[in-house]
């Protein structure tokens, strides 16, 4: 549970669903995949967090800065405030850096994984696009959502395993060479799966 759960539940919803979002329906699209990222940000390293750390106290939540900075970033909007101008720079290159660094630590593990993990890892994969995917389609008529909605959400939920799993697994001492396995072949899945999702949605 602590190795599998979280990263089979939280999909790459920012690095790939937002970018897939705004191509396939523009700003629209963004707008409503932007909702469901934020969404699973706060429960990845709220909920995520305590599943991967194996429980424990709220400590280890609110020290995730994601939790407090999308909830920061939520206020802001709906005031409509701003960060001064180089503030907004500064942050903006820091974010910008995160990615190649976390690419660069799932690289090392790549590096240190074994054949029989990426047996284990292309069920668990195949599974969890099955499940996201046969879970959209209540919500869908569970909550009325229009076309674009529907879409985004689906297009959202079926994302691969994000970097941050491996990073989380690594910090909380889980097995990260196994949540690395994952990342990689469920990405490499979507390669195959996400273009058909497209050709049908657009």
């Amino acid at each position: 549970i602590r190795t599998y759960l979280a990263p089979l539940i939280f999909g790459n919803t920012g690095n790939i669903g937002l970018p897939l979002s705004f191509f396939a329906f523009g700003q629209e699209g963004l707008s409503y995949a932007v909702v469901i990222f934020s969404i699973m940000a706060i429960y990845a390293f709220t909920f995520g967090v305590w599943l991967v750390s194996g429980g424990g106290n709220l400590k280890k939540v609110l020290k995730e800065p994601l939790v407090g900075a999308t909830i920061l970033g939520a206020i802001f909007l709906y005031n409509g405030w701003q960060t001064p101008r180089f503030l907004t720079a500064t942050l903006e290159l820091i974010g910008q850096m995160a990615i190649p660094l976390m690419l660069i630590t799932l690289g090392v593990a790549i590096s240190r994984l074994k054949p029989q993990d990426l047996s284990k890892a292309s069920i668990y994969s195949a599974l969890k696009f099955v499940v996201c995917f046969l879970c959209c389609l209540p919500a869908f008529l569970l909550f009325n959502l229009e076309y674009i909605a529907s879409a985004i959400l689906l297009l959202q939920v079926t994302t691969p395993v994000a970097v941050t799993s491996y990073l989380l697994a690594t910090k909380y001492k889980a097995d990260a060479e196994s949540v690395a396995s994952l990342v990689i072949i469920s990405t490499l899945f979507s390669i195959f799966y996400i273009p058909i999702i497209l050709i049908f949605l657009i």
